[in-house]
């Protein structure tokens, strides 16, 4: 139960589809469970935790005396809440914690991609099932009317689009992908860049996201693995005669047209009502750009306060992108601490071999879906971060 319950509560809030995962009481329990193991086995310096909550509060602090707006006592705790839990993962385990977790990741991997295949055979059982899993699954991704039978189960989540696109066990395909990327380079920090079982598994699960960020990680590892004397030449040719003999490939909906409409959108300064709310939504790029602006204007981390001195935020604009909300609540000096965190590790942890080339692709490999996915709420921005304080760095 040891090791059940902490991987049940980090898969649970990975994944984020359960209905009780953004709620108070299981955020507590869990809590206090995992610190309660922390300090009852000494898993790790907590030295480190304390530091991030000082700071945590500092900016929220000197944010609000700054802007003299509203500040959510509630929301604060949540998130110092959120970022004690994964810092308690993280450490569990004697550092053990990334090779349990990958392992049940896999595991899940396989599964969904099961479910999957008997959703496309099936769809219109999947969508009549959903009143068996509606009752289970987040509430806040049943409020679209497209997604009137959207419904997970743990394993799988079916979005009710019939757009075969795969979700896997995650919200939607795009964190799917992010799954996979992450979980391929954490496979080569232990065995080396190398096309093994697990690489197969994962990039199938990427394919069948038909995820715009997916794919372009999916190639950018493609590339980094393939810098190795023929091996390079033969990506390379196999990437040209793809492109010269069907660029239809390049310009399918999901890859170069979304990109183009997404800077268009940026562009115009384009924002979409939300059906459900009193807010507006951006694309990740235009909700990015946003950030930046805001965080010119105060650059040192607004924290959970809402700005409203800022020219932005004449509107409530909200939307999904994990490095615009670093920026946003940690500001320039986070958003630069915590890239430079990632690059760090994987200097460390990938093969002393690895060329700078490589590690410059395999970064852009990572940075893509983390920019296209909300990365605290769902611990693995956190969970990343705390790895670079584990024990003798044992990255396990």
């Amino acid at each position: 139960m040891n090791i059940f319950i902490p991987l049940v509560i980090a898969i649970s809030m990975f994944a984020n589809t359960l209905f009780f995962v953004d709620t108070p009481w299981f955020l507590v329990l869990a809590f206090l469970f995992l610190g309660y193991k922390h300090f009852e086995q000494k898993f790790g310096n907590s030295r480190v935790l304390i530091a991030f909550l000082l700071s945590w509060a500092i900016i929220n602090l000197v944010a609000f005396v700054y802007h003299r707006t509203g500040f959510s006592v509630i929301t604060f705790f949540g998130y110092a809440i959120r970022m004690s839990i994964a810092f308690f993962l993280v450490h569990a385990w004697k550092s053990q914690f990334w090779n349990k977790f990958e392992s049940l990741i896999f595991i899940m991997t396989i599964v969904s991609l099961g479910f999957y295949c008997l959703n496309l055979i099936f769809p219109h059982l999947f969508n009549q099932i959903h009143v068996i899993f509606q009752p289970f699954t987040n509430n806040v991704y049943l409020q679209k009317d497209a997604q009137l039978y959207y419904w997970n189960n743990f394993f799988y989540t079916h979005s009710g689009r019939n757009d075969l696109r795969n979700s896997g066990f995650m919200w939607e395909p795009g964190a799917f992908a992010m799954s996979s990327v992450l979980m391929i380079v954490y496979n080569w920090t232990k065995g080396g860049i190398k096309y093994s079982k697990r690489f197969w598994v994962y990039s199938l699960a990427i394919v069948t996201t038909l995820s715009t960020a997916g794919y372009i990680s999916l190639m950018l590892l493609i590339f980094s693995n393939s810098l190795k004397r023929l091996q390079g030449i033969i990506f390379i040719f196999l990437a040209i005669t793809l492109v010269l003999l069907n660029p239809q490939v390049l310009y399918n909906d999901f890859l170069i047209p979304k990109i183009e409409q997404f800077i268009k959108e940026a562009e115009e300064d384009t924002v979409y009502s939300q059906e459900f709310s009193d807010r507006f939504e951006a694309n990740r790029i235009a909700y990015f750009g946003i950030n930046f602006l805001k965080s010119m204007d105060y650059p040192f981390g607004h924290g959970v306060i809402e700005d409203r001195s800022s020219s932005a935020s004449s509107l409530k604009i909200v939307g999904v992108g994990g490095l615009a909300e670093v920026l946003y609540k940690w500001g320039f000096v986070g958003l630069i601490g915590f890239l430079w965190v990632i690059f760090k590790l994987l200097i460390i942890y990938l093969p002393i071999s690895t060329k700078k080339i490589q590690h410059i692709s395999i970064f852009g490999a990572i940075i893509i879906p983390l920019f296209s996915n909300p990365i605290e709420n769902t611990l693995i921005g956190f969970m990343i971060l705390f790895s670079f304080y584990l024990p003798n760095r044992h990255f396990k």
